[in-house]
């Protein structure tokens, strides 16, 4: 069994390589809140209700909505 992709719960930096610290939050002048570093997975962001909505704006572009400090990398089935 494939253990799930996780994601910086802070930048949204997926990591599968087991790391302990996310490599982007490790740089001091990256903002940190005040419980640290936590990681998180898809399935919690969705079961928290965190989504994205793409709405098509004409042929050539989308845009993208997200709440402000949702993991940028996150997309689920109904985004598709």
């Amino acid at each position: 069994m494939t253990q799930p992709r996780v994601l910086c719960a802070t930048c949204g930096v997926e990591n599968d390589s087991g790391e302990e610290v996310c490599t982007v939050c490790a740089d001091e002048r990256q903002y940190l809140p005040s419980g640290g570093q936590r990681w998180t997975t898809l399935a919690e962001l969705a079961a928290g209700g965190c989504r994205v909505e793409v709405i098509e704006r004409d042929a050539r572009a989308h845009r993208r909505r997200q709440p402000a400090l949702e993991a940028p990398g996150f997309l689920d089935d109904a985004a598709g």
